[in-house]
C-alpha cells in the first residue's frame, strides 16, 4: 500500500509539474492548487499512509476534474458527433453539418417572455421532410438568443413590443418554440476573466459551454 501510495504520489506531482508549465488553459489551476496540499513522499506525512485513504481520494478527484476538463476542451471544437462511432468532426471542415436538436418541452423564466428549452439531438436518415433521425440517447439544454433581452413587458427580441400585444380590442402573448420545432445549435463557451476564475472555490470548475438557436417567436391570443 505504501508503494502504491508514493507511487500516485510521483505521478500526481509529474502532472502538477506538467500544469505549470501550461498557461493555455487557466482553469487546470483548479487541480494544481489541489496538487500542492500533497507532500512530496509518504515520509513527510505524519499519519500512516497505509490507513490513509487519503490519496487514492485525491487522484480519483483529479482524474474526474482531467475529464471534465478534457470534455469542456473538446466541446470549444465539437461541431458535429456521429452518433454510430463518436467521431468527432472538425467545426471548421466544410463539409461539416450544424448540429440540429428537436424541441421537447420549455420552462418559462419566471413572467419573462423568455424560456429555457430541453432538446434531443437530430441526424438526417433520409433525404426530404421527415428525413430526420431522433438521437435521444441524451437531453440537451438550449436558450434561445432571440429571447435573451425577453423581460415581463416592454420591447422583445422579435421587434414587437408588448404593449401592442395586449389592448382594448385583443389580448395575444408571445409564444415558446413549440414542442417538435427542428433548430440548429451553436455551442457557446462561457468565458470567465482571469479574476472571475481565481474567485471560483477549488472545488469548482469554470461553467460548461452551453447551446443556443435562434428562433422567432410568434404571439398567439384571441380578439376581445
Amino acid at each position: 500500500m505504501v508503494n502504491e501510495i508514493q507511487r500516485i504520489l510521483d505521478g500526481l506531482h509529474e502532472l502538477s509539474r506538467a500544469i505549470e508549465q501550461s498557461e493555455e488553459f487557466p482553469f487546470l489551476r483548479v487541480i494544481k492548487d489541489e496538487l500542492s496540499k500533497l507532500p512530496v513522499s509518504v515520509e513527510e506525512d505524519t499519519e500512516d499512509p497505509a490507513d490513509d485513504t487519503r490519496y487514492l481520494e485525491l487522484f480519483a478527484r483529479v482524474e474526474e476534474n482531467e475529464r471534465k476538463d478534457r470534455e469542456r476542451v473538446d466541446a470549444l471544437a465539437l461541431y458535429s458527433q456521429d452518433e454510430s462511432d463518436g467521431v468527432l468532426l472538425d467545426p471548421e471542415a466544410l463539409d461539416t453539418p450544424p448540429p440540429m436538436f428537436i424541441i421537447m418541452s420549455s420552462t418559462q423564466d419566471g413572467s419573462n417572455y423568455r424560456w429555457v428549452y430541453q432538446a434531443y439531438r437530430l441526424k438526417k436518415g433520409a433525404a426530404g421532410y421527415d428525413g430526420w433521425d431522433n438521437l435521444a440517447t441524451e437531453s440537451y439544454t438550449l436558450y434561445n438568443t432571440l429571447e435573451d433581452m425577453n423581460g415581463a413587458s416592454g420591447l422583445l427580441g422579435t421587434g414587437v413590443d408588448t404593449s401592442s400585444l395586449d389592448t382594448a380590442d385583443w389580448t395575444f402573448e408571445l409564444q415558446p418554440c413549440p414542442v417538435g420545432a427542428i433548430v440548429e445549435g451553436m455551442l457557446i463557451p462561457v468565458e470567465l476573466t482571469q479574476a472571475e476564475l481565481d474567485a471560483l472555490p477549488t472545488d469548482e470548475n469554470p461553467p460548461d459551454p452551453e447551446w443556443w438557436f435562434e428562433y422567432s417567436g410568434s404571439p398567439d391570443g384571441e380578439c376581445d
